[in-house]
Formats: C-alpha cells, sequence, structure tokens
C-alpha cells in the first residue's frame, strides 16, 4: 500500500519565477524592478549604479517575502519592510520618491496567487 504524499504549498518566490519566466536567483531583483513605479525607475537605476548596496535592505526583505505560501504571508513580510523603512529613513528615497510600492506587489502577489489556485 502506497501513502499519498500531500503537495507541498508553492512559495511566492516558485510562482513568481515560474510567471514571469526569472530563475530562482534573479527573483528579489526581478520582484524589486516590477515593484518600482517606472517614473521611479531611471532613479533607481542611477542610485544602484551609484551605490550597489543601496536597496539592500529591500532586497532582503524581498527574498523573505518570496518564502510566503500565501497572501496573508505576503501582507505580514511588506509590513515588516514598511516599517522597516520607515526607521531607515534615507534621503535619496524620500527626495526621489525611490520605493517598493505595496500596491504593485499585490498586485502581483494576486495575480501569482490567482494563477496557482
Amino acid at each position: 500500500m502506497s501513502a499519498t504524499i500531500p503537495e507541498s504549498p508553492v512559495t511566492f518566490r516558485a510562482a513568481f519565477c515560474g510567471h514571469y519566466g526569472v530563475t530562482e536567483e534573479e527573483f528579489a531583483t526581478g520582484l524589486f524592478w516590477e515593484c518600482i513605479p517606472a517614473s521611479r525607475r531611471p532613479v533607481a537605476w542611477l542610485i544602484l549604479r551609484l551605490n550597489p548596496r543601496y536597496f539592500e535592505d529591500e532586497l532582503l526583505a524581498l527574498k523573505a517575502i518570496g518564502l510566503a505560501q500565501s497572501p496573508d504571508e505576503v501582507q505580514a513580510e511588506f509590513t515588516y519592510l514598511r516599517e522597516l523603512n520607515r526607521q531607515n529613513q534615507r534621503p535619496l528615497k524620500e527626495l526621489f520618491g525611490v520605493r517598493i510600492s505595496g500596491r504593485r506587489l499585490f498586485r502581483i502577489q494576486n495575480k501569482i496567487f490567482r494563477a496557482k489556485a
């Protein structure tokens, strides 16, 4: 008699990578650029060229979001990122409004989790 092994839940990272056709190594960077409003991408690109570690906290937080297995987990991780950004305000982010858009993240999340359901 063989036991059925239940499927393990798919992570947000795996679903995102499958949907957008990126590797898991490219996940955080790919999600970062999808979550930056288009009008702010040139400024974000310039900031990254001047200081490649400037968005390191955001990329680490996006990696944590990638482990989420439900929309509620994505929301919890994003709340942590938002609090982190409030505590660690940086002049260039404030001046140019370069930040991860929660609205864009949740739109992506809804698309991803709806597609895998």
